[in-house]
């Protein structure tokens, strides 16, 4: 699969129907019920191996919000025939919502890198894909999270070893 810079001055712009919205919505029910599973189903996995599972949303390009450098409007941007950036983002935000919820009744770390990665073409050549820009970012996203966790299970372990931290 070849990735690409992402012209977004040229993708115009779509509105959607509240009905379509709606409809496009609806329609990943079912597909969000078996991830869900899936997700529960690879912390079972990991942990059965002595693995820690830590998860992080997906972040993305499109969504609600202007690309400062292009000034162009990203929930508008016409992402499909019947989807645009807006509607796009809320499907994905339902994946992120899942892997949050279910990473949380796991007591799986979780990096809601979806949320803080900012939406500009700054950090992103594509849709998904970071830069070398976006992925300092995402580093620093990261490592502000896993960090004091880090931190906090070397300490767990040290006192469990009954190792004097000190």
């Amino acid at each position: 699969m070849l990735h690409s810079q992402v012209d977004l001055q040229r993708l115009g712009e779509l509105q959607v129907s509240a009905a379509d919205e709606e409809s496009a919505v609806e329609s990943q029910q079912t597909a969000l019920r078996s991830y869900e599973h899936r997700l529960r189903e690879l912390i079972e996995i990991c942990r059965s191996s002595g693995i820690t599972p830590i998860f992080a949303t997906q972040p993305a390009l499109y969504g609600d919000g202007i690309d400062e450098p292009t000034g162009v409007d990203l929930g508008r941007i016409k992402m499909g025939e019947h989807i645009n950036g807006h509607l796009k983002w809320e499907i994905l935000q339902m994946y992120n919502r899942a892997t949050e919820e279910v990473a949380a009744d796991s007591s799986c770390l979780r990096i809601v890198l979806g949320d803080r990665m900012p939406k500009s073409s700054r950090y992103f050549y594509d849709y998904h894909h970071f830069n070398n820009a976006g992925c300092a970012r995402v580093a620093d996203i990261v490592a502000e999270e896993l960090t004091p966790y880090l931190k906090a299970r070397a300490l767990d372990l040290e006192q469990a070893s009954g190792h004097d931290p000190r």
